[in-house]
This record gives structure tokens, C-alpha cells and sequence, in this order.
């Protein structure tokens, strides 16, 4: 993560919006809904601002890449999580095989944390074995899109909640095929890249971090694609 914005920053950037915004193209159903729902109305703010201003769940399909789903609704975080207990004691009832760097650099360094805003996702499928550089670039996305390590853990936590045991659902629950999530930042700025798989032998989610090669990573033929709308 970056620095924080300044409050002369914020006070720029909402200028800047209020001052583009094709007011006339809107009508008073919409306005209204966004007013009534301050804090969803933020969230999807926030994500689209993320995103260097860029809606990415507009593209339905790539040579490489196929929609699947471009509203998954990740409920808000309401109450203190603790990772330690999800992803190690099995506190939410999901059973993880954590590799690579998952625990030392993601897991570790994360601190219970609460209060997340709700979110919603877009998932494309992969027609090909593709880099990930063109994942991104055929979606709309520039450089290495970070998540915050929060996020990334209850993003996590709440799909793999809703299949337990690798039944059939938002995830992909078959052996080998991959769950691309993207990067987080990791010691001294560098990328690593984390996925997840359904192992069916051992009952359980491979929660897989490295670092991100320097030539790109290749995501398998009909692994998903999960990108924060």
C-alpha cells in the first residue's frame, strides 16, 4: 500500500468528480438509491477509484478470457476477524493447507481487523493458459492491481465458507484448477501473486502465495480470474 492521501487530496479528487460528472444522464431514481445507501454507495466508490478509475466488469469477453459472473456480493465485515483463527485453528469450519509465502507474509503480519466494507467481484474464466500480465492488460487493468491483505483474507474467508468441503459454488473445487486472485504487496514493495485450490485428496484449500517471477506467472486453462469490480 501507498502512502495515505492528504485531506487536500480528497478535497481535490471530490472537486475533480463533482465537477466531470454528467449530472444531466442521471436520473432522480439513481441519485436517490446512491443516497439512500451511503455506505454500499462508498464501497463501490472506493473499489472504482481503486481501480485507477477504471470499471474492469464492463469486459465480457477476451481472446483469453470468458465473464463468468460480474456481481458476486461479498457481504460487509460486521465484528472483529481474526486470520490466525480462520486460516490456521479452523475457526470458520474450512480446513487450509497454507504454502509458500501465504502465512509468513500475508497471514502473519495481519492482525485481527474489523468493520470491512461490503464489495462485489467479477470472475472470467480462462479459455487458455495465459500469463498473467495479459489477464490483466485484456481486462483493462495496468501494472500489478494490490489488494490490502484484509480484504484479501475475508474475501477469501467468506467464499471458501460458503463450500466448506469443495461442493460446487463460486470457487472452482476441482483439483488442479486454480482460483486467481491477484497480488498483494509483500516485503519491500515486491508482488506476490495468490491463488487458491480445492485439494481433494487431502479435503482442504491450498491457500498458495509466491513471489511474482519477473517474466509473469501463467494461470492454467479453466482456472477463474476473481477481480474487485
Amino acid at each position: 500500500m501507498g502512502k495515505s492521501i492528504t485531506i487536500d487530496q480528497s478535497h481535490n479528487l471530490v472537486q475533480i468528480l463533482a465537477n466531470n460528472i454528467d449530472w444531466e444522464s442521471l436520473d432522480n431514481e439513481t441519485v436517490q438509491e446512491i443516497i439512500s445507501t451511503p455506505h454500499k454507495s462508498g464501497s463501490h466508490l472506493t473499489q472504482f477509484l481503486k481501480n485507477n478509475g477504471r470499471l474492469s466488469f464492463g469486459v465480457k469477453e477476451t481472446p483469453n478470457l470468458k465473464l463468468v459472473a460480474s456481481n458476486i456480493v461479498i457481504p460487509p465485515l460486521v465484528g472483529l476477524f481474526d486470520p490466525q483463527d480462520c486460516f490456521i485453528h479452523k475457526g470458520r469450519g474450512v480446513e487450509y493447507e497454507l504454502e509458500g509465502e501465504f502465512e509468513k507474509h500475508i497471514l502473519n503480519p495481519t492482525k485481527p481487523f474489523s468493520n470491512l466494507p461490503g464489495m462485489s467481484l467479477s470472475t472470467y474464466q480462462l479459455k487458455h493458459t495465459t500469463d498473467d500480465r495479459d489477464i490483466y492488460s485484456e481486462i483493462g487493468i495496468t501494472g500489478e492491481k494490490f489488494w490490502d491483505k484484509e480484504s484479501l483474507l475475508w474475501v477469501i474467508a467468506y467464499l471458501t465458507s460458503l463450500q466448506p468441503t469443495g461442493q460446487d459454488g463460486i470457487l472452482l473445487a476441482k483439483y488442479f484448477l486454480s482460483n486467481f486472485f491477484g497480488y498483494v504487496e509483500g516485503a519491500n514493495g515486491k508482488a506476490l501473486y495468490v491463488s487458491l485450490v480445492w485439494n481433494s485428496r487431502l479435503q482442504k484449500y491450498n491457500a498458495i502465495s509466491y513471489s511474482r517471477h519477473f517474466s509473469g506467472n501463467s494461470v492454467v486453462a479453466g482456472g477463474l480470474v476473481f477481480v474487485p469490480n
